[in-house]
C-alpha cells in the first residue's frame, strides 16, 4: 500500500478497512479456525485488488495504451472491495 500512497479511491479506501479489522480480529482471543481463514481470504482479496491497481498506474505510465481497460479494471476492483467490505462485517 506504500506504493500507493496518495491514492484514493473506493479500493484503497475498502483495502485499508479490511486491514484494520483484520488487525483488530486478530487480537481477538475468541477468534476461531474458520474466523481466521475468513480473515485470512479477506485480506488476500484485497491485495489483489490493490494490486489491480498498482498494474494499471504502471500501464499508464508505461503509454496509456490501455486507457480503457483501467476504467474497467477500476470497476471491477472497486466491486470487488466492496464485496469484501461486506464480507468482514
Amino acid at each position: 500500500m506504500r506504493s500507493l500512497t496518495g491514492v484514493s479511491n473506493p479500493t484503497t479506501d475498502s483495502a485499508r478497512l479490511v486491514l484494520a479489522e483484520a488487525k483488530k480480529a486478530f487480537a481477538d482471543d475468541s477468534l476461531t479456525e474458520q474466523g481466521l481463514r475468513d480473515i485470512l481470504q479477506t485480506v488476500k482479496d484485497a491485495i489483489a485488488s490493490l494490486e489491480s491497481i498498482k498494474e494499471s498506474q504502471s500501464a499508464t505510465k508505461d503509454g496509456g495504451q490501455t486507457a480503457g481497460k483501467e476504467t474497467a479494471g477500476e470497476d471491477e476492483s472497486a466491486n470487488q472491495t466492496q464485496e469484501i467490505s461486506q464480507g468482514i462485517k
